[in-house]
């Protein structure tokens, strides 16, 4: 009985691990359109990031971004997931 319930407390704290869907393009200059959690935060390279209170949220990479950039989500439940993205780099004229 206690190996179940170890089991249920396990999996179910995986359950409110961070989730996020990101879509979008990861250029110098490019937007991503993210999806995680209602009542997340966002944190890219340090600045806090508006999240609607569906868990909606956009982040744009300026025309200079460096080739990494970061993504820290902190889940309501204060679980923190930190993303490394690559960022490809552009030629402009």
């Amino acid at each position: 009985m206690r190996a179940l319930f170890l089991l249920v407390l396990f999996f179910g704290s995986l359950a409110d691990a961070a989730t996020i869907d990101l879509q979008g393009s990861f250029t110098q200059g490019g937007l991503v359109f993210g999806k995680t959690s209602a009542g997340a935060q966002i944190f890219h390279d340090g600045q806090k990031v508006p999240v609607s209170s569906q868990g909606d949220f956009v982040i744009g990479f300026n025309r200079d971004a460096p080739p990494k950039s970061e993504l820290v989500i902190i889940m309501p439940d204060g679980g923190r997931e930190v993303r490394q993205l690559e960022i490809s780099q552009r030629q402009y004229d």
